[in-house]
């Protein structure tokens, strides 16, 4: 690694060499075919960095992916990460290329991992820094590395030339300084999105000399080209890193909004996460923050829809799709129904859950998720012509989802196709034979069709595959099944007699009552719905939402070591939390993977991959 003093030393005129470099080299050879804006060159002439060689390569590959959901993709490109052993002609990289890679060396993981509690926050920036440059077509560094290993090869009389040059334009570094910037800042919002701490990189205590940003300069060292000596026609680089961290400050302050809408959306609260998103969209519009929002409304739209009052009677629920919740918190079983206004309600918030969605898609033509939910929510608005529509092209690039046919079926169904709606239907339940949406549904459709034995068969394997959800509960209730087919709820010590505790905090308690051995919380606030929210971060990863001075929402994110009640932890499977709390009564997708909500219990796990990454007490 670069000695430290050294570096610093040639910090202040790093950028400026590295921006001029890749101007000169763009205007003069830019224009001829460059094998190194290909996967296969660096494939070719360097090392892979495996999983084998490196358990930090996994990591960073799925900390990638993380970041990739939250930033999305650019129409034609879905960017990807190779991660090499070397330092090329002895810079390290990242280095974002036109064909789709980011391409990172090894010394980069060593630089954000040495501090090790930080290293998953700093990586994460420093994928997001450079997949921001891959999705605005910036490759100014793809630029400046081929000039570099254009002079490295050919150190004549020509390329000293280009150098001399290079040294004496010092005081034009805008543009290159501007696109730096961008980049830092979608990075920031990306990775915090993404649920990644940006305070790792802009640390109010540290200042400028201890900040992640000087580090990371100083590791890449690329003023080794430059001229050495004074240089007086602009800012010095403590004051340049000290303007750029004074922005990243303002950015990683708007993140923490999305971060409160996030955990309110994942506890269920709908209408605090919609003005929450609502607010943030106004900073930052993105696909993720457009597809959050519309689930929002989609899901205040769902506690205000009223069923066919002549389905209601047979004591029917909705059809089972993707965006659907507990059915007793509906119009059709509770006391919202009835209620003046609530249909206009209704039709309200779908129409701007459709309407964000849609814009999710315009942000991202391969979102599969915004497409999925937006089907869903022209089902739900009687529009079925429109979610086939939606969903067709979809589903014959991906015919193996088992969700795609589900909300296909029922379109079909909707539109009087009943024989092409079994098909789906069934189709999805081949594709995964523990599918319960598709028997709930199959289920349905025999009962409205009048065959009311195949409906209980159906039915019958639904309660089988998931016995304690309340849709279980439901049908065994009012439809006549013998005890034997009936669900068994599981008998568990703790759940549903006493509220559970987070660190020894519970929800209800006050401010003044939290126990002094959390530490000194990061405190933001924020007004929703006229009252004042405050989000209060420990150092511990317990995060606390509260509403004035009471508790509303207690979070555990990847930082938390210790297991919950039921003995669930970062790291848990979703197998171990289903096996401890039954199937989920909601499960909603969102930024960075998918939430099981248990309003019963007041606990909420979200996954990444399959694993819990953290959970919230509500």
């Amino acid at each position: 690694m670069t000695n430290k003093r050294s570096g610093t030393c040639h910090f202040r005129v790093m950028t400026i060499a590295v921006g001029y470099m890749a101007i000169l080299y763009s205007g003069t050879v830019a224009a001829l075919p460059n094998p190194q804006e290909r996967i296969d060159y660096w494939q070719q002439n360097y090392n892979a960095l495996t999983d084998a060689d490196d358990p930090r390569v996994g990591n960073a590959q799925r900390i990638f992916g993380r970041i990739l959901q939250a930033a999305g993709t650019r129409y034609g490109v879905i960017p990807r990460l190779h991660i090499i052993r070397e330092n090329p002609f002895n810079v390290v990289l990242p280095i974002s290329i036109p064909d789709g890679w980011i391409i990172l060396s090894r010394q980069v993981l060593d630089m954000c991992y040495e501090n090790r509690q930080q290293g998953d926050d700093r990586l994460a920036f420093v994928l997001a820094h450079e997949i921001a440059h891959l999705l605005d077509d910036d490759f100014w560094h793809m630029n400046f590395f081929s000039a570099l290993s254009l002079l490295q090869e050919n150190r004549n009389a020509e390329q000293q030339k280009v150098v001399n040059e290079i040294q004496d334009i010092f005081t034009h570094t805008a543009k290159i300084e501007a696109k730096e910037l961008r980049a830092d800042e979608k990075g920031i919002l990306f990775s915090a999105m993404a649920g990644y701490n940006p305070f790792a990189i802009v640390n109010e205590q540290a200042g400028e000399q201890g900040s992640f940003f000087h580090e990371w300069h100083r590791l890449l060292n690329v003023a080794q080209y430059a001229q050495p000596g004074p240089v007086t026609t602009h800012p010095t680089s403590s004051q340049r890193s000290t303007a750029v961290l004074a922005r990243l400050k303002q950015v990683s302050e708007q993140s923490d909004l999305f971060r409160l809408g996030l955990i309110l959306y994942q506890t269920g609260k709908f209408e605090l996460a919609e003005k929450a998103f609502s607010e943030f969209l106004r900073y930052f519009p993105s696909r993720e923050v457009y597809h959050n929002l519309a689930a929002a409304h989609h899901q205040i739209a769902l506690n205000h829809h009223q069923s066919d009052p002549e389905l209601a009677k047979q004591r029917l629920l909705p059809f089972y799709l993707p965006v659907m919740a507990d059915p007793y918190t509906r119009a059709a079983f509770s006391v919202s129904r009835g209620k003046p206004g609530s249909q206009s309600t209704f039709g309200e918030h779908m129409e701007l859950a459709i309407k964000n969605y849609k814009l999710a898609i315009e942000q991202d033509a391969n979102y599969f998720l915004a497409y999925q939910n937006l089907a869903s929510a022209y089902l739900v608005n009687n529009e079925p012509y429109k979610a086939i529509a939606v969903l067709q092209d979809i589903a014959a690039r991906l015919p193996d989802n088992a969700n795609l046919n589900n909300i296909l079926g029922v379109g079909f169904y909707l539109t009087d196709n009943v024989d092409k709606a079994a098909a789906l239907l069934k189709k999805a339940i081949a594709i995964d034979d523990l599918y319960a949406p598709a028997y709930y549904n199959m289920g349905k459709v025999a009962y409205l069709q009048g065959d009311r034995n195949q409906a209980k068969t159906f039915w019958r394997k639904f309660i089988a595959i998931a016995p304690e959800h309340r849709w279980s509960q439901h049908l065994a209730a009012n439809f006549n099944f013998p005890d034997s087919a009936a669900p068994k709820q599981k008998v568990k010590s703790t759940l549903s007699k006493q509220p559970e505790a987070l660190a020894g905090v519970k929800v209800g308690l006050y401010l003044d009552e939290l126990p002094a051995s959390l530490g000194e919380p990061r405190v933001k606030k924020f007004m929703l719905s006229e009252s004042e929210y405050l989000l209060l971060e420990y150092p511990s990863g317990i995060s606390i939402v509260a509403e004035g001075d009471e508790i509303k929402i207690i979070n555990a994110s990847e930082k938390y070591p210790a297991a919950q009640a039921q003995g669930v932890r970062i790291g848990s499977s979703r197998n171990h939390v289903i096996s401890s709390y039954g199937l989920p009564e909601l499960q909603l997708d969102a930024t960075g993977g998918k939430n099981l909500l248990y309003p019963r219990e007041g606990v909420s796990f979200q996954l990444a991959d399959d694993k819990v990454v953290s959970w919230s007490i509500y």
